[in-house]
């Protein structure tokens, strides 16, 4: 089962690593600077304790971003 739980810093390494090897790094450009995404707010979908997917986000100014 999944379960899906609020990212926590011990997480990041883990993050780090998958947008580095879907990416190659952890810097987003997009409309307006780029962005680090491996320090933003998120989410992890963990099955068996093991994390297998995240969601990360900014939320500005009245509104939220999916990065």
């Amino acid at each position: 089962m999944i379960h899906v739980r609020p990212m926590q810093d011990d997480d990041r390494p883990w993050v780090i690593r998958r947008l580095e090897d879907a990416f190659g790094g952890s810097i987003v450009a997009r409309k307006g600077p780029s962005i680090d995404v491996s320090v933003l707010p998120g989410f992890v979908a963990a099955e068996g304790g093991r994390p297998v997917g995240f969601l990360s986000y900014e939320a500005a100014h009245g509104e939220c971003e999916v990065v």
